[in-house]
């Protein structure tokens, strides 16, 4: 089962030392961040996996540069949508970590 859902919402820090499945939130291309979980990790790459095994993702399984990693995700966020008055709001519904 996917770790996160459509409007989670997560809060990461930068850490020096990445380890073996912490949650990691890396850019690939100008502001475009993928969040995915450390599978292996060598001197300056990490490989990474996705939690939903229903999915596959061509960043799976493929060498990243730990320059890349913008940080570690440390809370967790579930959120639900509920319309109000015409506007829509994300209300939290659940707080957990990692």
């Amino acid at each position: 089962m996917p770790s996160f859902r459509h409007n989670d919402l997560i809060f990461i820090t930068e850490r020096k030392k990445i380890l073996i499945n912490d949650i990691v939130v890396f850019d690939i291309c100008v502001n475009r961040f993928i969040v995915k979980r450390v599978q292996y990790i060598s001197r300056n790459f990490i490989t990474v996996k996705g939690d939903n095994p229903k999915l596959e993702s061509s960043i799976c399984d493929s060498d990243i540069n730990k320059r890349s990693v913008v940080g570690t995700v440390v809370i967790i966020i579930r959120t639900k949508m509920i319309n109000f008055l015409g506007y829509k709001f994300l209300v939290p519904t659940k707080i957990s970590l990692p």
